[in-house]
């Protein structure tokens, strides 16, 4: 799975260099975002949880059009993960989270839908404790890949977007052996409402 990690990281970069050399005006955008989560565990051996607990998200966002159907999509977001057990203790998590994510875009100049699909990476800056808690973290890195779909709206006060995104989390936040679990990886659901301003001149496509 890291290989897989570094080899898409690495097309996003490469595939955004040379695209870019073609294009003496890029669209730049930068704005903020904010929404919900619901989220959840893998854990391997398997073990009944309970509800997806509702978290929050918001940050920054910056997105960079390069061609008329592909561009790059960056975030800086503080974000609420966790689980919950059977009798519904919840264990929550914060997290400062950094996706690095390919943009597609499909329509017109005013309505555009879009997919984004790429790496993130983040670090836990709290651990609030409770279900599980017996179980200290041992990693507070975590790394993974995310996609989801979006729309957005072009207006002379702004691009508004709309969107959500399943993000897989590859790292381990317990202990990675056999007591209690082999695999514990977070499993994020995000739907988000963001705002964004165009910055200097533009190629319109």
């Amino acid at each position: 799975m890291k290989k897989i990690l570094i080899a898409i990281l690495l097309m996003v970069g490469l595939s955004a260099k040379s695209w870019s050399q073609s294009l003496v005006c890029p669209e730049h955008a930068l704005g903020v975002k904010g929404g919900i989560t619901l989220s959840f565990m893998r854990f391997n051996p398997t073990i009944q949880t309970g509800t997806m607990p509702i978290g929050a998200s918001a940050g920054i966002q910056y997105r960079m059009i390069l061609e008329r159907y592909f561009g790059l999509w960056l975030e800086l977001n503080y974000q609420q993960r966790g689980f919950t057990n059977t009798e519904n203790l919840r264990r929550q998590w914060d997290y400062i989270e950094l996706p690095m994510l390919a943009h597609f875009t499909f329509g017109k100049k005013m309505f555009r839908f879009y997919f984004n699909l790429g790496p993130e990476i983040s670090y836990m800056v709290k651990d609030y404790g409770g279900a599980l808690e017996e179980y200290p973290v041992a990693n507070k890195f975590d790394y993974g890949l995310t996609g989801g779909l979006g729309f957005e709206l072009n207006t002379r006060a702004g691009i508004y977007t709309l969107g959500g995104r399943y993000s897989f989390g590859m790292g381990n936040v317990f202990k990675n052996d056999r007591n209690p679990f082999i695999t514990s990886g977070n499993q994020t659901i995000e739907v988000t409402f963001g705002w964004m301003w165009k910055l200097g001149k533009h190629n319109t496509f």
